[in-house]
């Protein structure tokens, strides 16, 4: 086996012009992503697809996550990341819950970007928004 067939057997032949990842540093959290698109529908556990393309993963009730959105054609316009911090289901004073959320741009394309933004999350049950995305 020579290093090209290696090369040919993990690449993954998928794309997309958003795609955003949470994951978080306790398995005993449950935080849940929502995304926000341009025309004001909001992607959630709820509503796993948008008319216009997004998809959101399985909702992570335990564990460390990941839960990921993606969208092959995005829309022109703003996509918000929002989550909603339901909580630990054990105190943690010492060591508090951060959360990474890492945005993809043209994901899988020669020009893809990733930004990386680590949040501390301090309120049980408090939704807030901790990303813009502009399309």
């Amino acid at each position: 086996m020579n290093d090209d067939s290696l090369d040919s057997y993990n690449k993954i032949e998928t794309n997309f012009d958003v795609r955003v990842v949470i994951d978080w540093n306790h398995n005993d959290t449950d935080i849940d992503l929502h995304i926000i698109d341009p025309n004001f529908e909001e992607c959630s556990y709820k509503n796993v697809k948008t008319q216009i393309g997004g998809e959101l993963s399985k909702d992570m009730t335990q564990g460390f996550g990941p839960e990921e959105f993606t969208i092959r054609n995005a829309k022109d316009g703003a996509y918000f990341v929002k989550v909603n911090y339901y909580g630990d289901r054990y105190q943690k004073i010492e060591n508090p819950t951060f959360m990474k959320v890492t945005v993809f741009r043209n994901f899988g394309k020669p020009n893809e970007t990733k930004e990386i933004k680590v949040v501390r999350l301090s309120k049980s049950k408090d939704n807030q928004i901790v990303a813009k995305i502009e399309v």
